[in-house]
């Protein structure tokens, strides 16, 4: 299942495989042909960017989820974008 993801600035949407948490940062890894970072949000805390890291696990999990048992029609169940939240 891919996931896309819209950074918090919303001026970046994004498919990837690799998401980490440098410091209060998130960031993804563009997979192109040059390995780059990409920053997708700031938080005021390292516990804050954990929780919306978490929630990103939580959101491919029910996707997945959804797709093993429901099948591709999922998308009218909910969406494959996650918008990374402002605080």
């Amino acid at each position: 299942m891919e996931l896309w993801i819209r950074s918090q600035d919303k001026r970046t949407l994004i498919n990837t495989r690799r998401i980490d948490i440098d410091d209060k940062s998130i960031i993804v890894w563009d997979e192109g042909r040059y390995a780059s970072e990409i920053y997708l949000g700031e938080y005021a805390t390292k516990e804050r960017a954990l929780e919306v890291l978490d929630e990103i696990q939580s959101k491919i999990a029910t996707l997945n989820f959804q797709n093993h048992f429901i099948g591709t029609d999922f998308n009218i169940i909910e969406s494959n974008i996650y918008q990374m939240p402002e605080k």
